[in-house]
């Protein structure tokens, strides 16, 4: 614990906000994610080593299941033990400092923080699947409905903003749930969670399946681990993320003059669906 600063508030957003170094992020930043809930921890690391762990006093609230708010310290902890190891592929300091955020950049920090989500959650699993698990089904729903009304919504406007920061937003937060997902597969042997096959074609496909597989090959957070072994890890699924998304019907592609370009790859995909639930 030498180095790590905890603290439990109720004022969490803020307290998030007064401990991050990046004063961007921190102004930007929000708690809430919509329809895929909230965040109740956060680890904040600092070029000096040190590290802030700010927690939401909500995880000790009344009226959890047994072991929760254990389990939700437990993994703060394993990402804390991966920063002090120098095994955080998250750490935007593996990046090139003279790097624009381009597609690949932004391919590339989703599967790290996927990546890591999966290690730091498989030592976890071996006693019982993560709430995520559960979830999956539930968030591929939400996401299915938010591709379509983005995906309406661009018909209308034609805003190419709007569609390009939507779709990055909903696919950075299933990429991510999909760490855990692999997690509680790994560690618990069972298979992927039931989803309904008319929302699976959509939003699934082989190449989400195979990411999870590979994500499914990396040692978990209590093995210490090369970083180039994780990196290799991460920019495979990197690749897979980014056909995955056109799969779904959508792609980013960097520009010879440096920006960024958002193609709607599949537009009937989604239209066709007006006024269909299955």
């Amino acid at each position: 614990m030498e180095g790590v600063t905890l603290t439990i508030t109720s004022d969490f957003e803020n307290a998030v906000r007064e401990a991050h170094d990046d004063a961007e992020y921190a102004a930007n930043y929000e708690q809430d994610r919509g329809a895929f809930g909230s965040a109740i921890a956060k680890v904040i690391s600092h070029d000096d080593g040190t590290v802030d762990l700010v927690v939401d006093a909500a995880v000790l609230a009344r009226g959890q299941e047994a072991g929760a708010p254990e389990r939700t310290f437990a993994h703060e902890a394993h990402h804390i033990a991966i920063f002090q190891r120098g095994e955080n592929l998250s750490d935007p300091e593996l990046r090139e400092p003279e790097a624009a955020f381009g597609a690949e950049d932004r391919h590339l920090e989703m599967a790290r923080i996927a990546c890591e989500e999966f290690r730091v959650e498989a030592p976890l699993c071996l006693d019982a699947p993560n709430a995520q698990y559960g979830a999956f089904p539930a968030l591929l729903n939400a996401f299915d409905g938010s591709i379509r009304e983005l995906s309406v919504n661009y018909q209308r406007d034609a805003d190419v903003g709007a569609i390009s920061n939507g779709v990055l937003g909903q696919f950075h937060s299933v990429a991510t749930a999909t760490g855990y997902v692999a997690a509680a597969m790994e560690a618990a042997g069972i298979d992927l969670p039931s989803v309904e096959p008319g929302i699976a074609e959509r939003t699934l496909g082989a190449n989400a399946i195979a990411a999870i597989e590979r994500m499914r090959q990396i040692p978990p957070a209590d093995e210490p681990t090369a970083v180039e072994v994780l990196e290799e890890a991460a920019g495979e699924v990197a690749e897979l993320h980014k056909a995955w998304l056109a799969d779904i019907g959508f792609r980013w592609v960097d520009m010879d003059d440096g920006s960024l370009r958002f193609d709607v790859l599949k537009p009937e995909k989604w239209l066709l669906l007006l006024g269909k639930t299955d």
